[in-house]
């Protein structure tokens, strides 16, 4: 069992926790690490093989889209 960062910002009245705050201590973790990580998160639940497979692929699929994805972000102005 994976225990609460302290800093975790969690919902009011639940045990809930706000995912992103248990990330910053994952600066410096590959991308493939934190999706290894999602997965392995997600069989606790014990979804379909189908789905954790549907997961791992689009999941590779969106973050080698972003790799590519050589264009400047827009300026400030320019929104």
């Amino acid at each position: 069992m994976r225990l609460l960062s302290p800093s975790c910002t969690r919902f009011p009245n639940t045990r809930k926790c706000c995912i992103i705050s248990l990330m910053h201590d994952k600066q410096d973790e590959s991308l493939a690490v934190l999706i290894e990580e999602f997965l392995t998160a997600r069989a606790t639940r014990k979804p379909s093989p189908h789905t954790l497979a549907a997961y791992r692929r689009d999941l590779h699929t969106v973050a080698s889209l972003v790799a590519e994805d050589a264009t400047p972000p827009l300026p400030l102005d320019a929104l």
